[in-house]
């Protein structure tokens, strides 16, 4: 881009990203959602696995009512140990043996609210206007051609980069919120957990060390995600857009 200069031998640690207040459920809206019978506890455990993958897809449907956007399927199917569930552009996936297991009510409630997210994210890119932040939705269209998964980096630079992506950033507290809307207990905040793993990620990146020989292809990447669009980006989300590439091209995503 014209007149743009980044300094590439600048790019380092990860800086604390800015974000905009999350919009909260409303009471309604809570009452909305716990009124699923089939996510109330005593019910969910009694619950044969296609019950419960039908208790998600209401659950699905709401939240997408709630936040404007279409619903989209459910799909149970077998994942990798430690995977939860993913979103592809057409249909929200849960780990199907998440699902067998009765102990795993939250975590799959918070899959949907996460993957769901995500699913709101990529319609408010190809919809604009459809999200009142503009500026947050610039941040989730330049970190959708700079993503990358904590698979691809490996354990040399470990899973922070992949938490600190503003879509990952976003999904991870929607999904703790909605969670919190299900538990017995709440928690003191609904973002406690995830706050403690994003104060965790940035004390291990503080040190980590760049690929200088990709910061050169890493420039050009990044100079195709901010064209026309550098002014609406504060200055550390750009580092970190571009840190995000680096990792990405690291792994030979691009």
């Amino acid at each position: 881009m014209s007149g743009f200069e980044v300094n590439l031998e600048g790019v380092g640690a990860l800086e604390r990203p800015e974000t905009t207040q999350l919009e909260t459920f409303s009471v309604e809206n809570k009452e909305y959602l716990r009124s699923i019978e089939g996510l109330k506890p005593g019910i969910w455990s009694e619950m044969t696995q296609n019950e419960r993958l039908n208790a998600l897809r209401t659950l699905e449907s709401r939240l997408a009512e709630i936040q404007g956007r279409p619903p989209l399927p459910v799909v149970a199917e077998a994942m990798r140990e430690g995977e939860a569930g993913f979103f592809d552009g057409k249909a929200l996936h849960v780990n199907i043996e998440h699902l067998k297991n009765p102990a795993y009510r939250l975590e799959v409630i918070d899959t949907i609210a996460h993957e769901g997210r995500h699913a709101y994210q990529y319609y408010a890119v190809r919809h604009p206007g459809f999200h009142p932040n503009t500026q947050e939705v610039i941040y989730w269209a330049a970190n959708e051609h700079a993503y990358f998964h904590p698979k691809q980096i490996g354990e040399k630079f470990g899973p922070e980069y992949y938490l600190c992506q503003p879509t990952e950033l976003d999904a991870w507290r929607y999904g703790a919120m909605t969670q919190d809307v299900f538990a017995e207990l709440p928690s003191e905040s609904p973002f406690a957990k995830f706050n403690a793993q994003l104060e965790t990620a940035f004390a291990k990146v503080e040190n980590n060390v760049q690929h200088p020989s990709l910061l050169e292809r890493a420039g050009d990447l990044w100079s195709r995600i901010i064209s026309g669009l550098d002014s609406f980006i504060s200055p550390s989300m750009q580092r970190n857009i571009l840190r995000a590439g680096v990792m990405a091209l690291a792994h030979h995503r691009f």
